[in-house]
């Protein structure tokens, strides 16, 4: 069967290509995307990069997008149970996942997320995924302590980033609360 007219012929490249970056932001930082970098992680031709990402702000812009959806969906399954009574400890257990088992993306995460300062489409997806968590904080926390919570929580996981020693979930739980 002939494939329909305009159908690609490898229609999970663009997603492959977006991946390949988050792989080179993973193993050497964002200055490391670059059309032919990807194109070569990924085994394509460089025109493939050029034809589903106009620039690499646009490929940077879908690699945020494909590592903070991951990371709110993450959010989601681990918030999932919260309750008004949990939702501290729940929180501050996660916190410590993704500074243990998850760090690698954290990092990609936080990396891409600073970006956004001067880039309109990464703070756009970064604060989405900012807003994703004060939305998942709604009804767990009272209304005037979301913010703060949020702030903290993505604030101390920063932080954290530059530390050697992990802090315990007891730990980031009475940072949390004091928030």
């Amino acid at each position: 069967m002939a494939r329909p007219k305009g159908a690609t012929n490898d229609p999970g490249r663009r997603e492959r290509i977006a991946l390949a970056a988050v792989e080179l932001i993973h193993e050497r930082g964002v200055g490391s995307v670059s059309a032919r970098a990807v194109a070569d992680r990924c085994a394509v031709p460089v025109a493939s990069v050029s034809y589903y990402f106009d620039s690499v702000s646009a490929l940077l812009i879908e690699a945020c997008r494909l590592v903070l959806q991951e990371r709110s969906r993450e959010l989601d399954r681990w918030l999932a149970a919260s309750t008004p009574e949990t939702v501290i400890t729940d929180l501050a257990a996660l916190v410590v996942r993704q500074l243990t088992e998850q760090r690698a993306t954290s990092m990609i995460a936080y990396e891409l997320y600073v970006l956004g300062m001067r880039d309109d489409g990464l703070r756009e997806v970064s604060a989405a995924s900012v807003n994703h968590l004060r939305h998942r904080l709604k009804g767990l926390v009272p209304p005037s302590e979301v913010d703060r919570v949020a702030a903290t929580a993505d604030g101390y996981q920063m932080h954290c980033l530059f530390e050697d020693r992990v802090p315990t979930a007891r730990e980031v739980a009475v940072i949390l609360q004091a928030a």
